[in-house]
């Protein structure tokens, strides 16, 4: 029975050899054949989407264009932001292939805009990029430039420039009426020229937003615009003495007798401010190290150089480790009109910023005024431990090790130690 499952056993290996060998040669035949194997997956390749008026076919291969521009400057010169203006850069493609522009010509501002009637040329075609500038809004020297992309190999980029001299039609001066710091109480006046061509005139003003502001047009005159004749009316802001005190805003229209500016708007700002004042109102003590003594100062003084008296320094808020000392001094001795104040203090620890409200009450004229002072600065972070020293090999218990140096290399003229001739070197 043995012998007869080693037989068997044989059989069936045999067999199976065989039936790979002749699925072997089947392949091998297969091949001959003229049969190809499975081939791997090829990479897809993804075109980009087209973008908004851009030419999709690809430029054709062969003769090369050649695109040759007429002009590619313009000077509109000296001219009014009331209109629109054009000009045109015409071209010709004298090569031997079509002349294809890649997109519609951009331009370097929003003011601006180039148009071109098509996108492909072919040879000895001409044609013309249109350039447009809307001036309104801008003012003096304007520089512009208009770009096309194109397929001539020798000019793949056409930059058009112009320039023009803008003068506006209707000038204010100040741009912007601010009456800067006005002590409360007190009233205050601006006055500003709105100017324009011969015979222009601000008919009205009033405001059309903001309180404690009044608007009147005093005169209008005759005057110089640009070396050219004009008109200017004077227009008088009043910033009444009952404005609270804090950040005052107000817009104001004019009325004009141009058409196509009938209407100006003004705006207005003011800042009312009482008698008493703290500077600087952000103490900054630095960067700092952790638990640093630091001791910084700011003053508080009358505008008028009336006296008054500071009654306390309260701490409202710190992230320091312990209470501001304050010290309160005539900053002139004798004098009740400004006062110094002296803040000493420790630093927080590492990663605490350094932050703190210091809440001043001053008393002038039996009126009771608050003012908060902000005290703020940085703690240095430590350096990391050997930060910025070179690496060295340490062994414990041995301190600094220092590698041993490196062995001579033996001379080949000198016997060695057992008193043989050096071995001769092998060519």
């Amino acid at each position: 029975m043995k012998t007869n499952s080693r037989i068997v056993g044989t059989g069936v290996v045999i067999g199976l050899l065989s039936a790979a060998g002749m699925a072997w040669g089947q392949h091998s035949d297969a091949d001959h054949a003229g049969h190809t194997h499975a081939q791997p997956p090829q990479p897809v390749v993804i075109q980009p989407a087209p973008q908004p008026g851009m030419l999709t076919t690809q430029a054709p291969s062969g003769p090369p264009p050649k695109i040759v521009i007429t002009k590619m400057e313009h000077d509109f010169g000296r001219m009014s932001d009331e209109s629109e203006v054009k000009a045109e850069f015409p071209f010709k493609n004298e090569g031997t292939g079509p002349l294809i522009f890649k997109a519609q010509p951009r331009a370097s501002c929003g003011c601006t805009a180039g148009t071109l009637d098509k996108l492909e040329y072919a040879p000895g075609e001409g044609g013309v990029l249109s350039v447009k500038f809307n001036p309104r809004g801008k003012h003096g020297d304007q520089n512009l430039k208009v770009l096309a992309d194109t397929n001539d190999p020798a000019m793949p980029v056409v930059t058009c420039t112009f320039h023009a001299l803008v003068r506006q039609t209707i000038t204010i001066d100040p741009p912007l009426v601010g009456f800067g710091e006005v002590l409360m109480g007190q009233p205050a006046t601006q006055l500003v020229k709105v100017r324009g061509p011969k015979d222009f005139a601000v008919t009205y003003a009033s405001n059309t937003k903001g309180r404690f502001i009044t608007t009147r047009v005093v005169e209008t005159r005759p005057t110089m615009v640009d070396n050219e004749e004009g008109s200017e009316s004077v227009v008088e802001f009043t910033l009444h003495p009952g404005a609270p005190r804090g950040t005052v805003q107000a817009l104001a229209t004019a009325r004009t007798t141009n058409e196509k500016h009938p209407l100006v708007d003004l705006q207005i700002t003011a800042e009312v401010v009482g008698d008493l004042q703290v500077l600087p109102p952000r103490l900054n003590v630095g960067v700092l190290e952790g638990s640093q003594q630091f001791t910084k100062a700011f003053r508080v003084s009358s505008r008028t150089g009336k006296p008054f008296t500071i009654k306390s320094v309260e701490q409202k808020t710190s992230t320091m480790p312990g209470v501001l000392m304050t010290t309160i001094s005539a900053a002139q001795p004798g004098s009740e009109s400004a006062y110094q104040i002296d803040v000493q203090g420790m630093a927080p620890p590492p990663g605490t910023p350094i932050m703190a409200t210091l809440a001043v009450v001053m008393e002038q004229d039996g009126v009771e005024e608050r003012a908060d002072v902000q005290v703020q600065g940085v703690v240095r972070m430590p350096a990391a431990p050997g930060a910025g020293l070179p690496a060295m090999d340490v062994m414990p218990g041995h301190g600094v090790f220092q590698p041993p140096a490196a062995p001579a290399a033996p001379a080949r003229d000198q016997a060695d130690s057992a008193g043989r001739p050096p071995t001769p070197e092998r060519k």
